[in-house]
């Protein structure tokens, strides 16, 4: 347990089940593209789903088996 600036104990309660590389981050106007090196357990994927990336969800755009590769897009709000 760790201990947040507000004095409260938080624990992280969730399940890591694959543990990926970035591989790109680029700036855009409209927010960001990320783009994760991940194992090739994690695959299949569809496009569309809500993968949770360090407490995110975000949801897939782009995925690519031969490059082990899975991107997302965010956008500012």
């Amino acid at each position: 347990m760790t201990q947040s600036l507000l004095g409260v104990y938080v624990m992280f309660t969730g399940l890591v089940e694959y543990v990926g590389i970035i591989d790109k981050l680029i700036a855009r106007s409209s927010g960001v593209f990320l783009s994760i090196e991940a194992p090739s357990g994690f695959f299949p994927v569809k496009l569309g789903e809500s993968i949770a990336i360090d407490g995110c969800c975000l949801t897939l755009v782009e995925s690519n088996l031969e490059k082990k590769s899975l991107s997302f897009e965010g956008i500012l709000s």
